[in-house]
């Protein structure tokens, strides 16, 4: 048997389990699983109170879309058919949700306590799995489970029926550490990928490589293009480049606005070159630094002012320009800055 000291309360084995799965905000209706819900705050776990239990279920479904895990949302038993209602567009857009909520132990049932029916059937039709925790020591196997059935396969929402109007039986009951588990598989979606044939791909390829004006997309922020044929393309974005907060911080730059329709992300000019356009060139943002630059290699006042917006000896240490470092203060060593005097001056 499990020492006390040795042992976790079910509150804490559920926060636990959840920060684990990298849960990051749980959605809910108070009150349900409160004494879980305070373990959550401690680990760093953002509890997110909703108008109703619909809203809890449409901003766990937002989650899971948004970040490809599942989102987490939680009623208690008088609100348990408002939860499942909430499910329907999670369950028809393929989204993992993870729904939990608390009903009220067998010798209330079937004897109109208030607002208690049986939540089985109104969960059946809106998740891929839908079940009872009955008792403390199926809380673990279960717990796993939910997560692995909302990302496998076809990803869908599951519910957990805690004993409980709130949960708090299982809250309150001891669990071994040993029994806390996490699969690193069943964190973030998709789990399976599956290939797509062979055959269909070699037709995709022809289709692509022989059409007269290939588009595909660029896989770039506004206020880039989202798609650019595939024949003008001659550019892709390589090294911090590659890093959107970087992006974002020159979008506004000359140089760069003077690639629009010809640049795409890295991870799309290797499809291009699998399908014949191998003519595409990394730019970095050292290139860009050049080309802003010109080709006398002066930096004016106007546009000090804009690269020492982006561009710091603080920030090139850090991720990810500390990639580039060395190439951008290679180019900052040639180049030449307007003076009080009048004059273009080199740093050195």
């Amino acid at each position: 048997m499990t020492k006390q000291s040795d042992s976790l309360t079910g509150a804490k084995f559920i926060a636990e389990t959840l920060k684990g799965y990298g849960v990051t905000h749980v959605f809910y209706v108070e009150a349900m699983l409160r004494m879980a819900a305070a373990e959550m705050e401690r680990l760093g776990i953002t509890r997110v109170i909703t108008h109703s239990e619909m809203a809890a279920a449409y901003m766990a479904d937002g989650y899971a879309r948004a970040g490809g895990k599942p989102g987490v949302c939680m009623a208690q038993s008088v609100g348990a058919a408002n939860l499942a209602a909430g499910l329907q567009d999670a369950y028809l857009g393929s989204s993992p949700v993870i729904a939990l909520t608390g009903k009220k132990p067998p010798i209330k049932q079937m004897r109109n306590a208030y607002q208690e029916v049986d939540h089985r059937p109104l969960f059946d039709p809106v998740t891929v799995f839908n079940t009872s925790v009955d008792e403390p020591q199926q809380l673990p196997g279960l717990l796993r489970q939910a997560f692995r059935e909302a990302l496998s396969s076809k990803p869908r929402p599951v519910h957990l029926d805690l004993r409980g109007r709130m949960g708090r039986p299982i809250e309150t009951a001891v669990f071994d550490p040993a029994d806390l588990l996490v699969e690193p598989a069943y964190v973030q979606g998709p789990v399976h990928r599956p290939a797509a044939p062979a055959e269909a791909v070699k037709q995709a390829t022809v289709q692509i490589s022989t059409a007269e004006r290939p588009v595909i997309p660029t896989r770039l922020s506004r206020p880039f293009n989202g798609l650019v044929r595939a024949s003008e393309v001659d550019h892709f974005t390589d090294g911090a480049l590659s890093a959107s907060v970087v992006l974002e911080k020159v979008q506004d730059w000359r140089s760069l606005n003077d690639l629009q329709g010809t640049i795409v992300a890295s991870e799309i000019a290797g499809h291009l070159r699998k399908i014949g356009f191998d003519v595409v060139r990394p730019i970095t943002r050292s290139d860009l630094l050049r080309r802003e630059m010109g080709g006398e290699n002066r930096v004016n006042v106007e546009l000090g002012m804009r690269l020492g917006d982006v561009i710091t000896l603080a920030t090139i240490e850090e991720e990810p320009l500390d990639r580039e470092r060395k190439q951008l203060l290679d180019v900052a060593k040639q180049a030449s800055f307007f003076t009080q005097d009048g004059a273009w001056r080199h740093l050195g």
